[in-house]
């Protein structure tokens, strides 16, 4: 159960990490 949560918490936390490298690119 909290390894479901994790995994989920970290593809999160990827995909807000890659929104922001991308808005660095663009600017």
């Amino acid at each position: 159960m909290i390894k479901k949560i994790a995994k989920r918490l970290l593809f999160l936390y990827i995909y807000i990490y890659i929104f922001f490298f991308y808005g660095e690119i663009a600017n």
